[in-house]
């Protein structure tokens, strides 16, 4: 019994020592090495890490880049030291040279016959055009020409001003702008030549032989000038979000198209279908050409 007693004690007294050792080791880290995980047989499969956990982060983040819009520049200004348009220099010359040269098709008018009355019959016209039918007046005539070039002029000395004077961007929304124009211009040609249209001044008195009064369809002058206006909108309002002085841009220069045209109408130059014609075929090239054309602003 004194030996069953004893060796109790003994055994307490190991476990006890035991203890006390293990609490006494250092608390152990766990080990950055790949763990092994038990499978069903004898062999363990190791699980690594796999290499392209670092691409797809970064793959993840670029499609998270992609999706929260970027911060607006704080510079207030950074928007007008851009220009309107985005200008690919090697479409838009040859487009801008060959539509200038196009002018020059008026010179061949000399050389066409005469319209094919003299005087014309009103009875052949439109209800709409036959209150025109005999107007002729020189001061008009004179009067619309001066207006038509100094809107062309006028309209690129604004676009210059509005750009700062900074040449560059100037040059980039120059060249659209005249594309405008050239287009309304080459397509003012190509009516008049092919419909042969006579003036209004040839149902008469003043009626005269002369191969540039059967050119009558559509007004040059109004495709002109509403292209050169709704292109320079375009362009002010890009450089210019939510300011009101592009749209008195705008109202002038329909202003001044409205004047034109009449005074056409007045000259004996043109119907007014004529001038309707000539106001829709403007407004198609001086809207298409600059919204054909990207906006930088957007690329930031």
């Amino acid at each position: 019994m004194t030996r069953l007693a004893a060796g109790f004690v003994a055994t307490i007294v190991v476990f006890a020592s035991g203890g006390a050792a293990a609490r006494s080791l250092p608390a152990s880290r766990p080990s950055s090495r790949p763990r092994a995980r038990p499978t069903s047989g004898r062999a363990l499969e190791i699980v690594v890490p796999s290499p392209s956990l670092k691409h797809d982060r970064a793959a993840a983040n670029q499609r998270r880049d992609r999706l929260v819009p970027r911060e607006v520049p704080k510079d207030p200004d950074w928007r007008r030291r851009l220009p309107a348009f985005d200008v690919k220099l090697a479409v838009d010359v040859p487009v801008a040279v060959f539509g200038g040269l196009m002018h020059f098709g008026w010179m061949i008018s000399p050389t066409l016959a005469p319209p094919h009355c003299n005087p014309c019959d009103k009875d052949d016209l439109p209800g709409i055009d036959r209150a025109a039918a005999g107007n002729y007046d020189k001061g008009w005539a004179r009067a619309t020409d001066i207006m038509l070039y100094s809107m062309i002029g006028g309209t690129f000395l604004t676009v210059l001003i509005e750009e700062g004077l900074e040449l560059k961007n100037f040059t980039h929304d120059a060249i659209v702008v005249f594309e405008a124009m050239a287009v309304a211009n080459t397509l003012t040609i190509i009516t008049a030549l092919a419909s042969r249209r006579p003036r209004p001044l040839m149902y008469g008195p003043e009626a005269y032989d002369s191969p540039n009064n059967a050119l009558s369809f559509f007004s040059g002058h109004v495709a002109t000038t509403t292209s050169l206006t709704l292109a320079a909108f375009i362009a002010a309002r890009r450089r210019n979000p939510g300011e009101w002085w592009p749209w008195l841009v705008l109202g002038v220069g329909l202003a001044a198209t409205a004047v034109v045209g009449t005074g056409r109408v007045l000259a004996g130059k043109h119907f007014p279908t004529d001038v309707i014609f000539g106001a829709a075929a403007g407004a198609a090239s001086g809207l298409a050409v600059p919204l054909l054309h990207g906006d930088p602003a957007e690329a930031r």
